[in-house]
């Protein structure tokens, strides 16, 4: 497990808030997000590198394209941290223009929490890697592996199957070079909506979309909460609505951010 002691997830006070009545986190669509190349980014570095290569061109491109397909029945959901404590940038973008929260999360115990039989290996955190690093020259060589391993029986069926699954399990977890500075860490799941059960549907802001929701112990895992440069909350009073409502751990661990914001 390569990760730092803490992370930290930055989101409004309306959120915040959700995250405590209800003890979730809430896992949303990959291809929502606000990288419009999320999941594209390694499948098109991908073709261009086997083309390169010694790869069949044919197969490539079929594998490619399939690969980009977005399956009717398979949703790559997440929720996002980062490695970045009280960070500017970070606030602005992610916490409702700083007016919200940035929470830190013990990374230990939130791996060891989705590790819980009753979860069933369904979630992964993990740290993102971004373009040009020497994770996906490793990624790139086990691809090109799998593709050497299929007969020409196994093929047809693999790439509308297997193989682009395969891909897309690596593609969630890599990004564009532009995001490199955000230092992403990822929990994320994959989500078969065949079952089309009511709890992975919710209306957010007036769409209703598709979304996983992991149930946590938040006073377990949120080891702080510091209050955005531009809060309008009053830190005692928070605390007080905190404790009675059983959330003591924390309550006595609330802060004011040092950012300079102004």
């Amino acid at each position: 497990m390569n990760l730092p002691k803490y992370i930290y997830h930055y989101t409004s006070n309306k959120a915040f808030f959700s995250i405590l009545r209800s003890q979730t986190l809430l896992l949303t669509n990959i291809t929502m997000m606000n990288d419009k190349t999320e999941m594209l980014e390694m499948v098109n570095r991908l073709e261009e590198d086997l083309l390169k290569s010694d790869a069949d061109e044919k197969r490539t491109r079929a594998l490619i394209s399939h690969s980009e397909e977005d399956y009717p029945y398979i949703v790559h959901l997440a929720t996002c941290f980062t490695t970045l404590r009280d960070d500017a940038a970070m606030w602005e973008r992610y916490a409702d223009n700083a007016h919200g929260v940035c929470i830190q999360v013990d990374a230990e115990k939130l791996y060891k929490w989705i590790q819980r039989e009753e979860f069933n290996k369904k979630y992964e955190l993990k740290v993102i890697s971004y373009s040009e690093n020497e994770r996906y020259n490793w990624i790139l060589d086990d691809i090109k592996k799998e593709i050497d391993k299929l007969t020409e029986s196994q093929w047809e069926s693999a790439i509308r199957s297997t193989l682009p699954l395969y891909i897309q399990r690596y593609a969630v977890l890599y990004k564009n070079k532009g995001f490199e500075s955000e230092r992403e860490v990822r929990l994320h799941t994959k989500l078969n909506i065949i079952d089309k059960k009511p709890e992975h549907f919710q209306e957010i802001n007036g769409v209703v979309k598709c979304v996983d929701k992991l149930k946590i112990n938040v006073d377990d895992l949120f080891s702080e909460v510091i209050l955005g440069p531009r809060t309008q909350q009053n830190k005692d009073i928070l605390a007080y609505y905190l404790r009675s409502h059983n959330h003591i751990g924390v309550a006595e661990n609330i802060i004011h951010s040092d950012c300079s914001l102004r």
